[in-house]
């Protein structure tokens, strides 16, 4: 039989009534208080509206289930499912049980929006209504919003960052919404724009050159009505799928030729790039971008394809890029030359988390905006380079979400820091960390945000988790057991700073690689130092570097140049040796 004490019905908590606030605090009289109060209420009475649907809801399922018990026996003759031989397949006392447990659940439910409509409409009938919590959000600008149980700030930072972004777009839409559509990326759609393939304005310079149909396509967009965001009315885009490696090797030529015939060609998209062919370098075609070009979009496929962003940096003036990836957008080898950027006014950013969504084809392409924690420099960049790299992603352009690290926002930058394309770098000597550090706190403090009490953050000090250095390759590999060392001078230590810039907590820890000329990360490779003798702080900075380095599995033995210094580094915790290497570099 049933029984109400066989089932664990549990009711949701229910807010309770409380009385008066009568903080010293509140002035009743206050405008900003009277508006907040005023919006509270319609929150309430939308509330109560719809509370009370689902409390006469229940109520009708209540009402309906004691009238069929009234009749069980008519009704259960009538709508109990029948066997072969015609007759009920069960009993009149089950059948009944069954609309007794669902009257039950029904009334539970009753009793619960009973119970809590009671509290709101005692509440709503109250003349102060508001917590301290919430009095301190009415000064800060927070006002309820009726529309949901929610407050919402008097400038709302994310919406209008939002829009700000969506007007900034070469493809300018009014939309307080994100781009967050895999599809709508993947097909080059945009809101607020009509695009028609035009390919055949550009066929005359596409044929008889072994590029295969559709590889280099022409995409004309027209603002459609209603939209009144941006500049451009009209303009068109040169794309390239660059899994077709003949059309990407004529792409640049194509390109410059397709500008000069028609100036209204504003942007270009490279998709798959490195998909197919790994060693795409897309430099070539950033260098050779033509003046008109204000947009371009890129879909890398393979980490070192970003490496090719550098062709921009001479480029006078882009007002957009997007970086996407088909790939995971948020692996850790994602890097980026902040260099590059340097004469790009907007980096969009679209970011489409791939674990919320479920592939409709094994191998689906699922595009979206790229997530770099590590900032790069490649071959031939000293430390004047890396410190205006360096100011770029830490002020000019901090608030561009690309430089924002993983978690982006207000104080988010990239943790990692990879000098292993640039020979030149051996150490951090030389790199201003503190003026980067001094601009960072002055931009955030400066950060717009929705509430006074959000102002005046405190002093965030620049620490780095990661970083990466370059191998030397060895002329004799017999003499070290090894292709590779990490050659670095004595001098190279002095003011190096690795005991003042290194992460060093129990949640994040610091490391110290080593990758060779492809980008690999090699471990247990001997450290080689050259150089008689250490000056100022080097030896500090050099114990420092080979503890977090050896705790990296990152060398397995010291090697110096000058025997007076192995009897130094002997408590460094590795085996030391005197040996003269020659290296390639």
């Amino acid at each position: 039989m049933f029984s109400a004490n066989n089932f664990n019905f549990k009711n949701s908590s229910q807010p309770q009534v409380q009385n008066r606030n009568n903080s010293p605090a509140v002035n009743f009289g206050d405008s900003a208080y009277q508006r907040a109060l005023g919006l509270w209420r319609q929150q309430q009475d939308r509330k109560i509206a719809e509370v009370t649907r689902e409390r006469d809801k229940y109520q009708a399922e209540v009402a309906e289930a004691d009238r069929v018990i009234s009749i069980i026996k008519e009704h259960w003759e009538k709508y109990a499912p029948v066997g072969e031989d015609g007759k009920p397949k069960v009993t009149l006392e089950s059948y009944l049980e069954g609309y007794k447990y669902t009257r039950w659940v029904a009334n539970n439910y009753l009793q619960r929006e009973q119970n809590y409509l009671k509290v709101i409409e005692q509440r709503r009938q109250l003349d102060q209504p508001f917590t301290e919590q919430e009095l301190q959000m009415i000064k800060d600008g927070y006002t309820p919003d009726p529309t949901t149980d929610g407050w919402e700030p008097k400038v709302n930072i994310v919406v209008n960052g939002i829009k700000a972004d969506n007007k900034r777009r070469l493809n300018a839409v009014d939309s307080k919404w994100t781009r967050y559509d895999a599809t709508q990326i993947g097909s080059l759609k945009y809101e607020g724009w009509n695009n028609t393939d035009v390919s055949s304005e550009i066929s005359s310079l596409t044929n008889g050159k072994g590029i295969s149909n559709g590889s280099i396509s022409l995409i004309k967009y027209t603002r459609a009505p209603g939209n009144t965001a941006g500049s451009l009315s009209e303009f068109k885009t040169l794309v390239l799928n660059a899994d077709d490696d003949v059309a990407f090797k004529a792409f640049a030529e194509i390109m410059k030729n397709a500008a000069n015939k028609d100036n209204s060609i504003k942007a270009i998209v490279l998709k798959n790039v490195g998909a197919k062919h790994k060693t795409q370098n897309i430099k070539e075609i950033l260098e050779l971008l033509p003046p008109q070009m204000q947009k371009v979009s890129l879909f890398l496929d393979d980490h070192q394809a970003v490496n090719g962003l550098r062709g921009l940096e001479k480029f006078t003036k882009l007002s957009e890029l997007e970086l996407y990836t088909n790939s995971r957008t948020n692996e850790s080898n994602w890097a980026i030359n902040p260099n590059a950027l340097k004469n790009v006014d907007f980096i969009s950013f679209d970011y489409i988390n791939k674990g919320d969504i479920k592939l409709v084809q094994p191998g689906e392409k699922i595009p979206g905006s790229i997530i770099f924690d590590t900032l790069r420099w490649d071959e031939g960049d000293d430390t004047t380079k890396v410190n205006e790299g360096l100011e770029i992603a830490f002020s000019s352009k901090i608030n561009q979400r690309v430089f924002q690290g993983t978690f982006g926002g207000r104080g988010g930058y990239p943790l990692h820091l990879d000098f292993s394309s640039s020979k030149k770098i051996k150490t951090l000597k030389g790199i201003d960390f503190d003026k980067t550090e001094r601009l960072f706190n002055e931009k955030l403090q400066n950060w717009e945000v929705e509430a006074e009490s959000q102002k005046n953050p405190g002093h965030v000090n620049l620490l780095f988790q990661y970083l990466y250095f370059g191998a030397s390759k060895v002329s004799d590999s017999g003499s070290t057991g090894s292709n590779y060392v990490y050659k670095v001078q004595t001098s190279d230590f002095e003011n190096s700073q690795f005991t003042s810039r290194l992460v060093n907590g129990p949640i994040q820890q610091p490391g110290i690689y080593i990758k060779d000329e492809n980008g690999k990360t090699l471990s247990n490779i001997p450290l080689y130092i050259t150089g008689s003798s250490f000056s100022g702080d080097a030896f500090s900075q050099l114990s420092k570097f080979v503890d977090v380095a050896r705790k990296s599995a990152t060398f397995n033995k010291i090697y110096v140049e000058n025997a007076s210094l192995q009897s130094q580094l002997s408590g460094l915790g590795l085996p030391v040796e005197t040996k003269t290497i020659t290296t390639t570099d």
